[in-house]
């Protein structure tokens, strides 16, 4: 039994000290984006890469200590396309392992646009039925009456209010008191992102 370990620790030692090829997923990471400006197109999460290395840094590059590929995005303007070579790949220290190729992929597409910040007013998209013998007021409260707005020029400068959740009650008795979610299109931010919804019963 001792010998059968002894020679499986051996081999584990020469599979893990010899040096192989492999491709691994790499995360991709945007950084340096300027304070006045939004990424806008969708990057993708991962690129495949070619690295070589020992097996046991191999082992640790592909579930432990992931490398990733990191784009810099002050070299962009609005659109471009940004080339992909192995120098963009950032690998943990320690780990004695050497990207090799970026396989059938050469260009990230990457937008930017000018971010803008606004303020809109608060629309309650919200419908309210009492219940029998119960009268409610036509106009339903909420506060804050705006909320600050921030993302993409293209897309904030042609908002012009910001909904709450689709809100239906039936057969109220009480005066209604909730906090509302507020509705945002994607990459748009909303500050604060609720509200408080108030209708007299």
């Amino acid at each position: 039994v001792y010998m059968i370990l002894l020679a499986v620790l051996l081999w584990v030692v020469v599979v893990m000290t010899q040096v192989y090829e492999t491709t691994v997923n790499v995360p991709v990471r945007a950084v340096n984006v300027g304070p006045d400006q939004i990424l806008v197109s969708d990057l993708p999460e991962t690129i495949p890469a070619r690295f070589s290395g020992q097996g046991k840094d191999l082992f640790v590059l592909n579930y432990f200590r992931p490398a990733h590929l990191q784009l810099d995005l002050r070299v962009v303007d609005q659109d471009f396309d940004y080339p992909l070579h192995t120098g963009l790949i950032e690998i943990p220290t320690g780990l004695a392992v050497e990207p090799l190729v970026l396989p059938g992929q050469d260009v990230i597409p990457v937008s930017l646009d000018e971010r803008l910040t606004i303020r809109l007013p608060i629309t309650p998209d919200v419908e309210v039925r009492t219940r029998a013998g119960y009268i409610a007021d036509e106009i339903v409260l909420v506060t804050p009456d705006s909320v600050t707005v921030s993302g993409p020029n293209s897309i904030v400068s042609n908002m012009r209010q910001v909904l709450t959740q689709e809100k239906i009650y039936v057969g109220l008795s009480d005066s209604l008191s909730e906090e509302a979610e507020l509705l945002a299109p994607e990459r748009v931010d909303l500050y604060p992102p609720t509200a408080q919804l108030s209708h007299p019963v």
